[in-house]
């Protein structure tokens, strides 16, 4: 995807061009992997940011860690690689002050609304005369429409979660602790995930690992909407909702991806509410096709939980990437046209409190010219297990 990653930043400068902006600084590492093909470093949470500044003319310039230099060297095609050390010449804000003095930009696009705390005072320090305008925007409509290269990394993805959920739904049983579930998730994850990676690079430096906790419900806990797993045995009769958007990510891309499933049978009303989550997803999926605003899809799901006697409920989806949440929401408001070439996760669901229940249901879905492609096609039907 290096090549990829040179495009983009291509499109970034002429878009900048457009809207005036003379140098673009990104610190988001969804931005950072997206621009310039690096991944995987220990940045803000280790008090040690990747800064990539791309100007107007010129080449980018990546302001990088000592410590994560030779990884830096292996990933991006960035040429210009400017290092920093912990403690020493005034790390990476000094750098970022030298950049600035030598490009002498009037307009910096960064993303503003996203700036976090350790960078957002230096890098507006550094900025005593140049204007600060927020690109958020621009990167979100950049990321919107996914290459031949992402789409592949999704259709893999999809088939990672899927791997997932069969191995989780394997081990459903009564006595069985919910850890379980995921264990087996897990390595059948991973297992997948490297197949895959051997069948495209052996030598890559992308994981087959996840990095995240699994979200797991069951019983009474069904409402807890993004309840981690934890040791509860699973008993006779109980609901369980498994989402594994978080660890079913492949190349850096994530996969939307939900599914319940009952410890041997369902009650009438269980049913009845996990047959509606079903239907407004059916209906939303239906609704999506180029043209079509965000909102529509959402709103195909509203009209089905009302005729089963429910209210509104929260967004049928939204756009996904290298992000977990990306443009656009699919919920009510959102007018953004749909086009082909975006991947969404469509889950949305049904909460009910005073049953202790949710039934919820999660997809990965490729716009195309006509409709959608789904990349998840997991059973969705009521099943006891």
């Amino acid at each position: 995807m290096k090549e990829a990653s040179a495009r983009r930043r291509r499109e970034l400068v002429e878009r900048m061009a457009a809207e005036g902006i003379d140098l673009a600084l990104l610190t988001e590492p969804d931005s950072i992997f997206y621009f310039a093909h690096l991944w995987g470093y220990l940045g803000l949470e280790n008090n040690r940011p990747m800064l990539l500044a791309v100007p107007r003319a010129g080449d980018p310039v990546l302001i990088c860690p000592a410590i994560e230099l030779a990884m830096a060297r292996r990933m991006t095609d960035v040429s210009d690689i400017r290092v920093w050390v912990d403690g020493v010449d005034g790390e990476w804000p000094a750098l970022l002050q030298a950049l600035l003095e030598a490009e002498r930009p009037r307009i910096v696009g960064a993303e503003v609304a996203r700036l976090p705390g350790l960078v957002a005072a230096p890098v507006r320090d550094a900025l005593p005369r140049a204007k600060l305008v927020d690109i958020v925007s621009i990167l979100a409509e950049m990321r919107m429409i996914k290459d031949a290269e992402e789409i592949q990394a999704f259709r893999d993805g999809g088939r990672i979660a899927m791997a997932m959920g069969r191995a989780a739904e394997a081990k459903v049983a009564p006595g069985v602790p919910e850890y379980e579930l995921t264990l087996a998730a897990a390595e059948a994850g991973v297992r997948k995930a490297a197949e895959l990676l051997a069948r495209d690079d052996p030598d890559s430096l992308h994981t087959p690992h996840y990095g995240a906790l699994p979200i797991l419900q069951s019983g009474q806990d069904m409402c807890l909407a993004n309840r981690r797993v934890t040791g509860r045995v699973l008993e006779a009769g109980d609901p369980i909702l498994y989402c594994f958007c978080e660890m079913a990510t492949f190349k850096n891309y994530r996969t939307a991806f939900d599914r319940a499933v009952f410890v041997g049978s369902a009650t009438d009303e269980q049913a009845r509410i996990y047959e509606a989550a079903i239907a407004a997803q059916k209906a939303a999926m239906a609704a999506i096709r180029p043209g079509v605003p965000a909102e529509e899809p959402h709103l195909a799901a509203e009209e089905v939980y009302r005729a089963a006697g429910f209210g509104a409920s929260y967004r049928i989806g939204r756009g996904i990437g290298c992000s977990l949440v990306e443009t656009p929401e699919l919920k009510r408001g959102e007018r953004t046209p749909l086009r082909a070439g975006m991947v969404l996760g469509i889950d949305g669901g049904i909460l009910v409190p005073e049953m202790n229940y949710a039934a919820r249901i999660g997809d990965t879905v490729l716009v195309t010219e006509d409709g959608i492609e789904d990349l998840t096609p997991h059973p969705r039907e009521l099943r006891a297990l």
